[in-house]
């Protein structure tokens, strides 16, 4: 065996060491997982007194164990608000086509929306008198007509877009919109009345 010396060239006293016996202390305490290291305990068996309990099932609760939401309540309307439903879904339809024959250049489009526009009336007014008589007919019409919290803002919208294709097409006359030429004089004659006096 080879001696060590210090770095002046003393000799240095080195014990020899039992390798098997340094290998053992090292395995122990790599297999020793201590007491916070302890496996979980076993799941205890369900009790004995009682084998034919039903197990717990696992998984998403049949259909009829689910809470079921209320149904909704059908919507009706009177007369009045089945027309104007009629009518601002015609103008929806009026201002897809107006749209349509901008992106076009199709003039069939364009009358297209004139058509609608101008049937919307006698539309609401057939509407409403079956909707008197069937009940069916008036439930559907209900659905169809009472499009909610957007309804304003469609109808809003709706109106906005037949008076901007109005304002590129002035000799395009929609129901529900006025000239430009008329809007610019509007505009004006409010201008002139904020201007000052000493002005």
């Amino acid at each position: 065996m080879p001696m060590l010396e210090t770095l002046d060239g003393k000799p240095v006293d080195v014990t020899p060491v039992d390798g098997d016996a340094v290998n053992r202390k090292f395995d122990q305490a790599m297999n020793d997982d201590g007491p916070d290291e302890q496996a979980p305990p076993r799941r205890q068996p369900r009790a004995a007194a009682d084998p034919d309990s039903p197990r717990p099932r696992r998984g998403r609760p049949p259909k009829e164990d689910r809470s079921r939401t209320a149904p909704k309540a059908a919507v009706t309307l009177d007369d009045a608000q089945r027309a104007e439903g009629i009518k601002g879904w015609a103008q929806i339809g009026a201002g897809l086509c107006l749209m349509a024959g901008k992106a076009t250049k199709n003039d069939a489009f364009r009358a297209d929306a004139i058509t609608i526009a101008s049937a919307a009336d006698d539309a609401a007014d057939a509407c409403v008198q079956i909707a008197k008589t069937d009940p069916g007919f008036a439930a559907a019409l209900d659905r169809v007509c009472a499009v909610g919290p957007y309804g304003a803002l469609i109808s809003v919208m709706v109106g906005v877009g037949a008076q901007l294709a109005r304002n590129h097409r002035p000799r395009l006359v929609i129901p529900g919109t006025v000239d430009p030429a008329e809007l610019l004089a509007e505009m004006a004659k409010q201008e002139a009345a904020n201007v000052p006096a000493a002005a």
